[in-house]
Parts: structure tokens; sequence; C-alpha cells
């Protein structure tokens, strides 16, 4: 039975996350949500599940994933798409794109006869300019039509915003912060939950605008239990006479804490391919370093590596650098990791502390204190085992 490696997980696969699922579900009573976590934790798979949640209790939930659009004018359509989409009752449907159709004078004469299609064709002509204003009009059609919470599931917000500054300019994705903040405040039956693999708020710092998003209820994604962890692998398993617990433990070894789902679900997905039969802990180990950290596995992580162009160009090497050599050590003096700093930039610790903030910040590193000195080391064992070999 093979585990999706990536992909969101549902039903049996998503093993319980109940205790961060009823966290963000009491927090969206009151707040809008930022789910805080890198990439690979579930964020996704988490989202999915409160979305099954808040439309079971019969809201309507709209999941918008957002990492490959470039303007608030497209994020606007999407939303509406998805909106209407959710709708089955086609009186109902045609009701509300009629409302959106004269509110916003996007389509002249019998909706009816236009049908979905070329609503959504004129939508998005209709959406190129005063998107913030048009997007008002219809969150107020939505909000009128429909007498439930709204609940907008927002998944790579930070990617979306760097595309804007990239694409329309630092002053559009300002623009936009501002727009989904006042959406917050004005719309009580309008929460959202937002979710990103890459530091929002540095970003969202970095254009001078942290007050547009200082009312989101942070919630931090950890790795599985241990407990959580071997029952993945064992569900994984499950057909496999050679399967016994000592197998999971050795998994688990390799992986190391914290138990990152998408790595557990890749390792046991690579030996899957490569054993028939016989399996045992000895086995794990080899498999883990000719096979995981070898040529299979290795175009897992290089994503790690390539998303530190973030920082841009003058951060970037330093950063590589200095991982390279908390790779290298179980606990790395940050003493050191200041000297090779200094060296390119001089004395400048607000500098060097932001850069090991925002290192920590998108969990790459974290710092331990031992006897009165700080350290560096790697927040994952098996992408420090890779960086010591690819980094």
């Amino acid at each position: 039975m093979m585990i999706p490696v990536g992909a969101p997980v549902e039903g049996e696969y998503f093993l319980n996350r109940v205790k961060e699922a009823e966290k963000v579900l009491n927090a969206l009573k009151h707040d809008s949500v930022l789910l805080v976590a890198p990439r690979r934790y579930g964020k996704t798979s988490l989202m999915k599940k409160v979305m099954s949640e808040v439309e079971n209790n019969g809201d309507i939930g709209i999941y918008l994933e957002v990492e490959y659009l470039d303007s608030p004018h497209e994020f606007i359509k999407l939303l509406v798409d998805e909106f209407i989409s959710k709708i089955s009752d086609k009186s109902v449907k045609t009701k509300l794109m009629i409302g959106i159709s004269k509110m916003m004078g996007a389509i002249k004469g019998n909706i009816e006869e236009i049908g979905v299609l070329e609503f959504k064709l004129k939508l998005k002509e209709n959406l190129s300019d005063n998107w913030a204003e048009k997007g008002n009009v219809i969150l107020e059609k939505f909000i009128e039509e429909f007498d439930k919470n709204i609940y907008l599931f927002v998944d790579e917000i930070p990617d979306f915003i760097k595309n804007i500054q990239k694409c329309k300019g630092d002053e559009e994705a300002l623009k936009f912060l501002k727009w989904l903040r006042s959406i917050r405040q004005k719309y009580t039956r309008i929460k959202f939950v937002f979710t990103g693999s890459i530091s929002f708020d540095r970003i969202v710092e970095g254009l001078g605008e942290s007050s547009s998003i200082n009312d989101l209820r942070r919630i931090k994604i950890d790795g599985f239990t241990k407990k959580d962890a071997k029952e993945l692998i064992k569900l994984h398993f499950s057909k496999n006479e050679f399967y016994n617990d000592s197998i999971a433990e050795t998994i688990l070894k390799c992986v190391g804490e914290p138990y990152i789902p998408y790595f557990i679900s890749l390792m046991v997905n690579i030996i899957d391919e490569v054993v028939d039969n016989e399996l045992n802990p000895n086995d794990v180990e080899i498999l883990y370093n000719s096979e995981v950290l070898g040529p299979r596995g290795r175009e897992y992580f290089k994503h790690y590596r390539e998303r530190l162009k973030i920082y841009g160009e003058e951060y970037y090497p330093i950063a590589k650098e200095i991982l390279e050599n908390v790779a290298k050590w179980d606990e790395y003096p940050i003493d050191i990791a200041y000297g090779i700093f200094r060296e390119r930039f001089g004395e400048d610790e607000d500098k060097f502390w932001s850069l090991i903030y925002e290192l920590e910040n998108d969990f790459y590193i974290k710092t331990v204190y031992k006897n009165g000195r700080k350290y560096l080391k790697f927040y994952s064992k098996l992408l420090k085992d890779w960086w010591c070999l690819y980094g």
C-alpha cells in the first residue's frame, strides 16, 4: 500500500492530526489563521481536513491554491470559479452569477443563455482593472446570498505575494495585503486559513507592512509523534510478512526527529521499490545510505538548497556556507558562524541575527544552549545527512 509522497493525504493516511485540527477550528471561531511549517509537513492535508470539518458543519469551505498566480485579479477570479463550482443547485448558481454580473456590469443580456463558461471568461476580462472594488462587490454578494460562514483556505500565500511583487511590483503586493486585511476586519462571517512554506513574516516585513498580517493567529505544525509515525509505517507495510516493530524503529532512527511525514513517506516508498520479500533492520540502514541519500533520493531534497535563493544574491552564498558548516557538526558554535559572516559583511550583528532568525524561521536550523554558549544544529537529521553530501 503506497503512501502518497508530497501530495496531500486524506482518509486512512491522515493520521491523528486531531489536536492540530481542533486548534485550528477553535481559532477560527474568532480569528483567521496562518499555519506555520516547512514544506512537506502536511499543512495542505491539515487544511483540507479542517475544510471538510467546516463543510460538515454546514458552512462553506473554498480551497485556493495560489502558488502559481501572479496578480490579485487572478486570485479573485479563482475565488469566484471555486465558489461557483461548489454550488450544485443550478438555480442558485444562476442567481449568484446574475447578481455578480449586474453588480459589476460584467455581462449584458441573459446569463442563462450565456452559460457558466462565458460568465467566467467575461469576468476575467472585467476584473483586470479596479480588482479591489470588484472583489468587495463579489464578497458582498456571497454574504448576501448565503447565510453561512465562509472559510477561504489559501495555500502557499508567500509565493503568491512574491509573484505579485515580481510581475506587478511592490505597490500592488502591498495593496493586496491591505485588501485581505480589510476583508478580515469588515466581514465577520469570512475567515481565512493561510499556509506558507517560506517565511510569510519575512516577505511582508520586507514590504514594510507587518501590520497587514498581525491579526492572524499563528499555529505551528510539528512533525508526527513517534506513535503516529510508527502507525504510518505499519499502515504502509500492512501486507508484508517481514514487517515488525524493529523495522519501524530503524526507519525512524534513520529519518530522525522531528518525524516529518514527507521524509517517512519517501523512505518507505523507496524501500518498497527496492525490496521484494525480505527486510531486516540492517537492510533498512543500508537502503537509507545507498538509496534515500543516493541518486534515487537526491532529487527530492534539491529544493531545500534552491529555496535559499529567496534570501537574495547578497545573502544566498553566506546562508549556504553557514549551513554547509553546521551540517558537519552535531552542534556548531554560533560565534564561529558569526566569524564567517563577519568576513563578508564586517561587524554587523543585527544583520547576522536577522539571517539566523530567517534560517530558523524556515526550519533549516535551530539554536540550542549548552553551558552558557549558543550553538546551531540542523532541524532535521535527514536533511543534515543530505546537506553533508550535496549541500
